[in-house]
């Protein structure tokens, strides 16, 4: 019998409506993964960034980030890190390892 390959993925949500959506899909499916933090404390773009350099270093297979647009169009500095760590992740180096979505693509 082969041996079975996991994969770890990080899911960093910005918000509580994020967590619970997840969490809940989690549960609801059976899935084996868990969602970064356990909670969301901090919601701003800085603490969530370096959630991503914490799972990197972990050796996460994949890190998916949730963003409220909404809130990055009220904080434009914040929309400034986002754009820059946007660009960042999306380099080759880490191509399909880190990504990033926004609540407009998710309500799609």
């Amino acid at each position: 019998m082969g041996r079975i390959v996991t994969k770890s993925i990080a899911i960093i949500g910005e918000g509580e409506t994020e967590w619970f959506y997840f969490d809940s899909l989690r549960v609801a499916c059976r899935y084996p993964f868990k969602v970064a933090p356990d909670f969301p404390q901090h919601s701003d773009i800085k603490h969530i960034l370096k959630l991503v350099e914490s799972y990197l270093n972990k050796q996460y297979d994949y890190i998916v980030c949730l963003f409220d647009m909404d809130r990055l169009f009220q904080f434009p500095s914040e929309m400034q890190l986002y754009q820059r760590a946007k660009k960042k992740y999306g380099a080759k180096k880490y191509a399909g390892k880190v990504m990033f979505m926004s609540d407009i693509i998710i309500h799609l």
